[in-house]
This record gives C-alpha cells, structure tokens and sequence, in this order.
C-alpha cells in the first residue's frame, strides 16, 4: 500500500474519529465511517466543513492560499451553483466573500494574540498538517497534528485549533466530542514516532470564538484524564482489532452488525449534553 499517494482520511487506520465513532455508536457505527471499510460513502461537506478548512490553511499552511478560489455561489455550498463551479475548479478550496473576509480576520486575530505568541515563544516548527502513521498493539493508526513543535528543552508540543460559536459548549462538553481521544492519542503517536518519553509531549487546544475573535482560550487535559484516556484506548485498539482480524479473513462485515456466536452485545453509552 503506497500511503503516500492516498489521502489522509483514505489510509486504513485508525484515528480519533473512528474511536470516537465507536464511543458513541458501537461497532456498527465505527464500521460505517472507517477507512477499513470498503463500501464506507465518503462525506460530501458541510459549510461548517468548508470554513474550518479554511481557516487551518490560512492558519497552518498559507502557501496554499493561491488554491483558494473565492466565488459568490451564494450562503450554502448546497446548491447547485457551487457544484459546477466546484466541478470546473478540481483541486481547489472554493468559499464565498463573506466567508473569506470573515476567515482571515479571525486567523489575523489569533496570530497577533497574546496567547498564539506566548504558546509558540521559542519554538522550533516540527510540522504543519503533515500526517504521521504508526502501529500501536499490532494495529495501524494515524493523526495529523495541526502544528508540532519542539521547545528548547527537547519537550514536543502539539497544538490543535478550534473554531467555534459556542466556547462554553466547547469547554463543558470537549469529551463529547473526541477532544481527549484526540488529545491522547496524537500525543501516543508523537511518543512513537520520535521515540520520545509520552511525558515528554503536550498537547494544548486553541480555541477560538467565531462570534468574538479577541476570545482565545488554550486548554488542555489534567494528567489524570490523559492516563485514563490512553488506557481506553489501549483497550479500545486491542478490542477492535479482533473484529478487524476476523473481517480481513472472512470479507464479512456481518462481524461488525451483530454479536459473535455465544456473545450478548452490550448497549451503547452515548455522551449526552446534559
């Protein structure tokens, strides 16, 4: 398999959104969206979609700025306008004006913020959006750190965006989300990868309100959390790789839809909001 001509999201492994996937919706729902899966439908987008695209290329790779087309298609890319300028601009990241002038503003923000210098204050760019895979427990995974970063003292640091309407939400609700099984995971696959102590390897959320700019706030997981987290997902990986084991012999996805013989499926925990 030739990774490096796939897409990211392409590449059979496993990353923080399919664990989360299985976190919520159980097996079935981590076999709908993996990238193990062959008849998995790709997502079509979303303007939400669109616009944190946007932002992670103003922010985290701006040479790509010259494949931005802006194009007054309207509010939504769900029309019909937007598909066929989308089909005759391949390879291009198409938003309208609104979207464009409302983006850089908010990248301006945040990189002449107190907070972006002070996390960044000597510090040495490892990466930008450069995809890293390895193998954990005999099974392969992959994250994509916005930016890694090496500080003097020879720590690494990962440091992921996020844009939102709502901080709170953001804040009170990260689990929800993924936001530790992301956290956890990146900084296993840092660990890895560098061959460096886990110890050695932070990761901080910047958060961003898209309602007020000036609003910027890092977070980060206690300690303790982040121990847990990367026991669940030790357990996790060990769990799905059974089932993943028995799908390359069989091409059976049934594996992943009903329980194995003698076996009683337990019902799914979801994360609620309340």
């Amino acid at each position: 398999m030739e990774i490096s001509n796939m897409e990211y999201f392409d590449v059979p492994a496993l990353n923080h959104s399919s664990l989360l996937d299985y976190k919520n919706k159980g097996l079935s729902g981590f076999w709908k969206n993996t990238a193990f899966n062959p008849k998995r439908k790709k997502d079509e987008g979303s303007d939400a979609f669109l616009m944190g695209t946007l932002l992670h290329t103003l922010l985290l790779e701006p040479e790509k700025e010259k494949d931005i087309l802006v194009y007054d298609y309207g509010k939504s890319i769900i029309n019909k306008k937007y598909k066929e300028f989308q089909n005759d601009n391949q390879g291009k990241l198409i938003v309208n004006p609104e979207m464009m002038t409302k983006a850089s503003a908010l990248i301006q923000t945040l990189i002449d913020s107190k907070v972006w210098k002070n996390l960044v204050k000597d510090c040495e760019i490892i990466s930008r959006e450069q995809p890293i895979y390895f193998d954990y427990l005999g099974m392969p995974c992959k994250i994509k750190p916005d930016m890694l970063l090496k500080r003097k003292n020879g720590t690494y640091l990962i440091l992921d965006y996020k844009s939102t309407d709502d901080m709170q939400r953001v804040l009170r609700f990260s689990e929800s989300l993924g936001y530790d099984i992301e956290s956890a995971l990146y900084r296993l696959g840092v660990s890895f990868s560098y061959g460096v102590p886990l110890d050695d390897v932070d990761f901080v959320f910047v958060i961003q309100d898209k309602s007020e700019g000036r609003n910027i706030c890092p977070a980060r997981y206690s300690l303790a959390h982040e121990n847990f987290m990367i026991e669940w997902i030790k357990s996790t990986i060990e769990y799905l790789g059974l089932y993943l084991a028995e799908f390359s012999k069989t091409k059976d996805d049934l594996a992943f839809l009903q329980p194995k013989d003698g076996e009683v499926l337990e019902f799914i925990t979801m994360n609620r909001e309340e």
